[in-house]
């Protein structure tokens, strides 16, 4: 069998959970969703397609705004010193000018509609789509005009097929959300138990959340790794991602606390973990995590067709 020739096209997604790439095929686009233990292959036929469109979403990437903002406050509190902040704004600001915006590629065939995730950058969207249109029309052929009685001689297409009901979507035939339920689940606990902790200063459960911010490492990645083999509704997905950020920025601005209490506070001996964490840290920390729980509970319950 002669093995088939595919050329990398630019742009590439690359998330916690898996990395997205597109290759060009001789008569067909493949798209390639690979995780750490399994890998999604989707295969689009030039004679298939229907539509290519790009759909610009947002100005800037508001996620990696956000970050770089907190990071350049928490380096000024940290230092004391106006100029750091002010050069991680500027950095951030031509990195987020040299990303450009973001955008939303869908390709639709006569039975789904897919959205291509590696071209999520509007740039590269607009050097890649047109390659592939000229793909397109080289196998279907280019309409240069649409007779007036086309509209009534032509056939009507097949209604669309219907989507799955609740009793379907609890039984595996469409996408299962009890893993990210559980996992929301167990941030209104852990919330809970932070609270707790936070107001009363029980020696137990200040292991207890200990305990749980490592089973909630965990079971993030447990999620992201589920639901990479599964069809999920993009908002509960996105939902997973925020959550691992939240939980990655939270450890990190813990340790740069108890860095600051050792270099900068000079205090000596064994430290406190409520020392370092009480504050408006710990109410922030605590509001976005049982925030978090509420909207993730509530999308993990509602019952909608993905997207």
């Amino acid at each position: 069998m002669t093995p088939v020739a595919y050329k990398r096209l630019s742009g590439r997604r690359r998330t916690l959970a898996e990395v997205t790439s597109l290759y060009l095929g001789q008569d067909h686009i493949l798209q390639v969703r690979s995780s750490r233990i399994s890998e999604d292959y989707r295969r689009f036929y030039f004679q298939d397609v229907q539509s290519l469109t790009i759909r610009k979403t947002a100005a800037l990437h508001f996620v990696w705004a956000g970050f770089i903002v907190l990071v350049a406050l928490l380096v000024g509190w940290a230092t004391g010193d106006v100029r750091w902040p002010l050069g991680l704004l500027a950095a951030g600001a031509l990195f987020l000018w040299l990303r450009g915006p973001s955008c939303d590629v869908r390709l639709q065939t006569g039975v789904s509609s897919e959205r291509l995730r590696s071209l999520h950058r509007l740039k590269t969207a607009q050097r890649v789509v047109p390659l592939l249109r000229e793909r397109i029309e080289a196998v279907q052929g280019r309409v240069v005009s649409v007779p007036d009685d086309y509209a009534a001689s032509s056939v009507g297409a097949p209604p669309p097929p219907p989507l799955p009901s609740p009793d379907q979507m609890t039984h595996g035939l469409a996408p299962r959300r009890n893993d990210h339920a559980w996992f929301f689940g167990f941030l209104a606990i852990e919330a809970a138990v932070v609270v707790a902790w936070l107001f009363t200063g029980v020696r137990g459960l200040e292991q207890a959340a200990g305990a749980a911010a490592v089973v909630e490492f965990l079971a993030v990645v447990m999620v992201m790794v589920r639901q990479s083999q599964q069809r999920v509704p993009r908002m509960l997905r996105n939902m997973i991602f925020v959550a691992a950020g939240r939980w990655f920025l939270a450890q990190s601005t813990g340790m740069v606390l108890a860095y600051k209490a050792v270099l900068f506070d000079g205090v000596k001996g064994t430290l406190d973990p409520m020392t370092i964490v009480r504050g408006t840290f710990s109410y922030i920390s605590v509001a976005s995590l049982a925030a978090m729980a509420v909207v993730g509970m509530w999308l993990s319950l509602r019952t909608y067709p993905d997207e």
